[in-house]
């Protein structure tokens, strides 16, 4: 007695067909020629071509970018038995998609078929254009903004220097130069603390402030 639940595969011929035809997925069967020898409605939906008219058409004739030689495809096929690449394929009234293909490379009885599962994937595509398209506006801001600033810290009538937490110099504008009389090559080799009056108290309140740095509080 066959248990409760557990599905009858005799028939599983028409479980197949109706697999096929069913998917979401654009189905082709291609031979080693190239010809189109099956395809399914979804297929068919997505080409524009009725089934009848896509069995009597190459590969070549939907996908755009293979070219008129099918061979270095099919030798690529024959290596690793499946590949999943992304390509255009031409609709019957001549517009083109982005489509995203699974092929597989299979020997039944002695015949060699491709089987290839074919997804549109223009809203994928579309979302990745717009995606790049705003880090590109990003990044021209950014570098906008990058530039007034390093104008308005050069031109400045405040001086301005930018050090590290030992007191060398890692930028300075115009007026802070010529304030501390220090020329624009000798920058990144200035100490802020060689700049300071050598005296007692200049010395005692140097050293508060790099401790306070190094406590993280204010002097």
């Amino acid at each position: 007695m066959a248990k409760k639940g557990i599905l009858d595969f005799s028939n599983e011929s028409a479980l197949s067909r109706f697999s096929f035809q069913n998917v979401s997925e654009a189905i082709f069967w291609i031979n080693l020629e190239g010809e189109i020898i099956y395809a399914n409605d979804s297929a068919s939906k997505m080409t524009g071509y009725s089934k009848k008219e896509l069995t009597s058409m190459q590969v070549t004739d939907v996908n755009t970018e293979i070219g008129p030689d099918f061979s270095e495809l099919l030798k690529k096929l024959k290596t690793q038995k499946q590949f999943i690449l992304e390509t255009k394929h031409r609709h019957k009234s001549g517009n083109i998609y982005n489509v995203e293909i699974c092929s597989n490379y299979i020997e039944i009885e002695d015949k060699q078929i491709i089987v290839s599962f074919v997804k549109n994937i223009d809203e994928r595509v579309l979302a990745e254009e717009k995606l790049i398209l705003a880090n590109n506006q990003l990044a021209t801001l950014l570098e906008e903004s990058e530039e007034r600033f390093r104008d308005l810290f050069e031109e400045a009538p405040i001086a301005y220097v930018h050090e590290s937490l030992d007191s060398k110099f890692i930028k300075a504008n115009k007026a802070a130069l010529k304030i501390l009389g220090v020329r624009p090559d000798e920058v990144l080799t200035t100490y802020g603390k060689s700049l300071v009056v050598d005296s007692p108290g200049n010395q005692r309140r140097l050293k508060e402030a790099f401790d306070s740095i190094e406590r993280g509080t204010d002097t």
